[in-house]
């Protein structure tokens, strides 16, 4: 149960940066991270885990532009790619 109440929370956190971000309703905003796990075949759980850590990472005076999501929503789906695989590289 505690495991399924942290997903929750993690699920609500990513959702209400996403309303913040895109001035998105619930709805919508909880559509974007479940879409990256649909369309990535990756589960949302995961998706989740890895955007709330990226979070974590960042300092807490950088803002968070569109751009910036998009990117830490698509590295959460690819938890395994590398700026140079993607062709990002310096």
């Amino acid at each position: 149960m505690s495991s399924a109440l942290e997903n929750r929370a993690g699920i609500e956190q990513i959702k209400g940066a996403v309303r913040l971000v895109y001035g998105l309703d619930a709805d919508a905003a909880c559509a974007l991270p479940r879409g990256y796990s649909q369309v990535y075949n990756t589960k949302l759980a995961t998706i989740v885990a890895a955007a709330l850590m990226a979070f974590r990472e960042r300092g807490t005076a950088e803002s968070v532009t569109r751009g910036h999501l998009d990117r830490l929503l698509w590295d959460a789906a690819h938890p395994g790619a590398t700026d140079e695989r993607i062709g990002l590289a310096g």
